[in-house]
């Protein structure tokens, strides 16, 4: 599961922290079993964590139950740090041509 994509601005403690924050968010949960959690990828405008567990009753609504659960405390967690989301963005560069007028 990718658990999401952090500013490159985060504090480099912050950054570290995020592995074992989300460690300990899945092991709070009583269906979850944690398997790992890194920093993947450094993106081209974010860096990718990667959250991986297992759901001990593999039925789909407690399934979905345990991902909103983990995700919610995640956004709780990363606010309450002041950790930031990053969104993919496009950055667009308008120039004006010059015609022979205005020269």
């Amino acid at each position: 599961m990718r658990c999401g994509r952090v500013n490159y601005e985060t504090a480099s403690d912050k950054l570290h922290s995020i592995p074992r924050l989300l460690e300990s968010i899945v092991r709070e949960q009583a269906n979850a079993r944690f398997e790992r959690c890194h920093l993947k990828t450094l993106g081209d405008s974010a860096l990718h964590f990667e959250l991986s567990y297992f759901v001990q009753q593999p039925s789909l609504n407690p399934l979905l139950d345990l991902q909103q659960t983990v995700n919610f405390r995640i956004i709780d967690e990363f606010r309450r740090l002041g950790i930031e989301f990053d969104y993919p963005t496009q950055r667009v560069i308008l120039t004006q041509q010059r015609t022979s007028a205005d020269k």
